[in-house]
C-alpha cells in the first residue's frame, strides 16, 4: 500500500516534515514558509551569494479555501506580497457531503484578486500535457510583487468512469469498479482504444512494461514503469549535485563575512545546526514570567489569594495555591 495516506495527521512518514489535520492549515503553513523565506532572504543574503532563494508551492482543493484560516493567511500573503508563493487550487467544485454550492458559491478569483494576489487559470485542469502547468509556473515568476493562485477547473475522479467521477463518491473512499479503471488505464489494448494523443504514448509505455510480466495484460497494482522511476532517479542526482554546490556555496559564505559580520555567521551557523534559542533564553524567560505575574497579582490578589507576595518566591507560592471563589 501507499506510504503517504491522504491524511497524515499523525505518526512520523518519510518525507512529510509537516502534518496538520484540519483543513486549510497546510494552505498557512506554505504562508508561513514563503514569509520565512522572505526573511532569510532579508537577513542573510548579501551580494554574490543567494545562499536563500527558493519558490514555495501549494496544492489546495475547495475544502481548504472554505476554511477561516487560509482566508487570513492568504490576505497576509498579498499584504506581505510574497511573490515566491505559488497555489495551484483544485476547483473540482465537489466536498465529500456533495458539491461546493451546499455553502460555498463565491468567486475565489475575485477574492484572491482583492486579497492582492496574481490569479492565473487553467481552464481544463484535467489535462496530462506538462506544459500547461510549466507555462504556469513561469508566468507566475515573471512578476515579483504578487503571491500567485492558478485555479484549475477539474473533474474529481477523473477516468473513474460515470457514477463516481464528478460525484462525491469520487473523494474518498475504494472505487467499486476498481479493478474495470485498471484495466482501463493499466493496459496496452484499452489505453489504444481511448484516441488521445497522450495516451497512444502511455500505451506504448504500458506495452513496453509488459514485456517482464508474458502472462499479464495489466500492470501490477503500484507498479512504476522503469523509465519514469528512471527520471525520478535522475531528478534526485541532480538535486544531490546542486545541494552540494548549495553547501559549498555556505561555507564560502562563512569564510567571507565571519570577520566582517561575525554575529550574522553566528546566527547563521546556530541556526543550520538546529541551535535557534541563546544559552540564557530559559533565565531570560523566567524573567519575563516574573514580570508578567507581579503585574497580575498585585491586580487580583482575591482571586489569587495572596495579599503580600512581593517576589518571585512568593509569587510562585502563590500560582500554586488553590483559586479561592469569590462568594456571591
Amino acid at each position: 500500500g501507499s506510504s503517504t495516506p491522504g491524511h497524515p495527521e499523525f505518526r512520523l512518514t518519510c518525507g512529510v516534515e509537516v502534518t496538520t489535520g484540519p483543513l486549510g492549515q497546510g494552505f498557512a503553513n506554505a504562508v508561513g514558509m514563503a514569509i520565512s523565506e522572505a526573511h532569510l532572504c532579508a537577513t542573510f543574503n548579501r551580494e554574490g551569494f543567494p545562499v536563500f532563494d527558493y519558490y514555495v508551492y501549494c496544492l489546495a482543493g475547495d475544502g481548504c479555501l472554505m476554511e477561516g484560516i487560509s482566508s487570513e493567511a492568504a490576505s497576509l500573503a498579498g499584504h506581505l506580497k510574497l511573490h515566491k508563493l505559488i497555489v495551484f487550487y483544485d476547483d473540482n467544485k465537489i466536498t465529500i457531503d456533495g458539491t461546493t454550492d451546499l455553502a460555498f458559491s463565491e468567486d475565489v478569483g475575485m477574492r484572491f484578486a482583492a486579497y492582492g494576489w496574481n490569479v492565473l487559470h487553467i481552464p481544463c485542469g484535467n489535462t496530462s500535457d506538462s506544459n500547461v502547468y510549466e507555462k504556469a509556473v513561469r508566468d507566475a515568476k515573471s512578476q515579483t510583487t504578487k503571491p500567485t493562485i492558478v485555479i484549475m477547473k477539474t473533474t474529481i475522479g477523473d477516468g473513474a468512469g460515470p457514477g463516481i467521477e464528478g460525484t462525491a463518491k469520487a473523494h474518498g473512499g475504494k472505487f467499486s469498479n476498481l479493478e474495470a479503471i485498471r484495466v482501463k488505464w493499466f493496459s496496452a489494448e484499452a489505453l489504444r482504444k481511448n484516441g488521445d494523443a497522450v495516451d497512444q504514448q502511455v500505451a506504448d509505455l504500458v506495452a513496453a512494461e509488459l514485456e517482464a510480466h508474458p502472462d499479464a495484460k495489466v500492470l501490477p497494482k503500484f507498479h512504476v514503469p522503469s523509465n519514469v522511476l528512471q527520471k525520478f532517479r535522475d531528478v534526485g542526482a541532480r538535486g544531490d549535485r546542486m545541494a552540494d554546490q548549495w553547501e559549498e556555496m555556505l561555507q564560502q559564505y562563512y569564510r567571507q563575512f565571519r570577520a566582517t559580520e561575525p554575529d550574522l555567521v553566528a546566527d547563521l551557523e546556530g541556526r543550520m545546526t538546529g541551535r535557534y534559542l541563546t544559552e540564557k533564553w530559559d533565565s531570560k524567560i523566567n524573567d519575563y514570567l516574573c514580570r508578567e505575574q507581579k503585574a497580575i497579582y498585585s491586580n487580583l490578589r482575591t482571586l489569587w489569594n495572596n495579599e503580600t507576595a512581593e517576589d518571585s518566591d512568593d509569587l510562585q507560592d502563590a500560582k500554586r495555591r488553590k483559586i479561592e471563589t469569590p462568594t456571591l
